[in-house]
């Protein structure tokens, strides 16, 4: 069977815990030394307001006994603003980490392999009921990525959606549970939201972009988010999966209602199992200037760092550990010194060590060696 966060799994919404657990093996304990962890209550937790679901007549944040009176939100919808510290000159590098624990745990786990950026879930990704997001968890994820000093966080939605689904009841379900993701977001102030853009099972490239387009502007109509921007991730093209080519993910942004808040994400693994060269100097120029030809490198909002377990053009979603798979050290290193993506965080998705934090801590030093030695030279 294939790991549930595959795109094979993903396109048909069948991703469960079931599924997951199947796919995984027995169960591990937790994979952080006691050491390690610390869980702190907050001391008004139990009686905190809640988040409303998407869809419903009652307010976004309400409390149970004053059901006809909406709170006005602890905080802002806009992004956090970072306590000033001197520069760090490094690369704005960093890596997917979970929320196992708490939101802010993730921040905590970042700054433990170092990262100056972070990629979250919001949410269970392998589930459709999402537990809610109590006030006092937005109020400490705020506060805590406030303190620590990472320059950016960006969230990735859940495997199940599917938007371009031409299966009414995913397509509903698909669009609800986007809209949500939205809403979560914008409570906890992280400005970037990535999606795959789906599978058009069967049905046709350009019928399965125009069918995303139209979710999107759905999803927007339940959760308008207007400090939420949606960022379409390069695919590998397995299976009937959207956003293989630049070109569709244009096709895609062109055709909705907001399309200022529709960026992309450029994922080195998937880009590479799609038929692209990023790893001779001439392809990797040919292939930025086909990107910017076509969406525009102001439209590249954030890059995941990841190499590949199968060879180019594979259309296979095989993520490996940086320098170890098809890609080797060089593109990364050309991406580090591209001045061009100085500002763009680049995040890793490669598989964890034993610890969760281990593997990253490898990767992560190895991409400060490669920006040190393009420096240099």
């Amino acid at each position: 069977m294939a790991p549930p966060h595959t795109m094979q799994n993903r396109a048909t919404g069948r991703v469960g815990r079931t599924a997951a657990r199947r796919a995984l093996g027995p169960r591990r304990a937790c994979p952080f030394p006691l050491s390690f962890i610390g869980f702190v209550q907050a001391p008004e937790a139990t009686k905190a307001p809640v988040l409303g679901k998407i869809g419903r007549s009652t307010p976004f944040l309400k409390r149970k006994d004053e059901p006809d009176n909406p709170m006005k939100p602890p905080h802002s919808n806009t992004p956090i603003r970072l306590v000033e510290r001197p520069s760090d000159p490094g690369p704005l590098i960093g890596a997917h980490m979970s929320i196992a624990g708490g939101m802010s745990r993730a921040i905590e786990r970042a700054l433990a392999v170092r990262a100056r950026a972070l990629q979250v879930f919001t949410r269970n990704a392998n589930q459709w009921k999402a537990k809610r997001l109590l006030r006092a968890d937005v109020r400490s994820f705020r506060e805590t990525w406030a303190r620590s000093g990472l320059r950016a966080v960006v969230a990735h939605d859940s495997y199940l959606i599917n938007l371009a689904s031409p299966l009414a009841t995913l397509r509903r379900r698909s669009i609800r549970a986007f809209a949500e993701e939205l809403s979560r977001c914008e409570a906890l102030g992280i400005p970037y939201l990535v999606t795959h853009p789906g599978a058009h099972m069967g049905r046709g490239v350009r019928e399965g972009c125009d069918r995303v387009a139209a979710s999107l502007n759905e999803a927007r109509a339940i959760a308008k988010a207007a400090s939420v921007t949606v960022l379409l991730e390069t695919v590998a093209g397995q299976g009937t999966t959207i956003g293989r080519r630049f070109e569709e993910l244009a096709r895609i942004r062109d055709r909705v209602a907001r399309p200022d808040l529709v960026k992309v994400c450029l994922d080195t693994c998937h880009v590479h199992a799609a038929g692209y060269d990023i790893v001779s100097e001439r392809g990797y120029d040919q292939t930025i200037q086909e990107f910017d030809d076509i969406l525009g490198l102001e439209a590249l909002r954030a890059i995941h760092f990841n190499d590949s377990k199968t060879e180019r053009g594979s259309l296979v979603d095989r993520h490996e550990h940086i320098g170890k798979g098809y890609l080797g050290t060089k593109p990364f290193a050309r991406m580090l010194r591209d001045a061009r993506l100085n500002a763009i965080p680049k995040l890793l998705e490669t598989p964890k060590g034993k610890d969760g934090v281990v593997m990253d801590r490898r990767n992560l030093a190895l991409l400060r060696r490669l920006w040190v030695e393009g420096s240099e030279g």
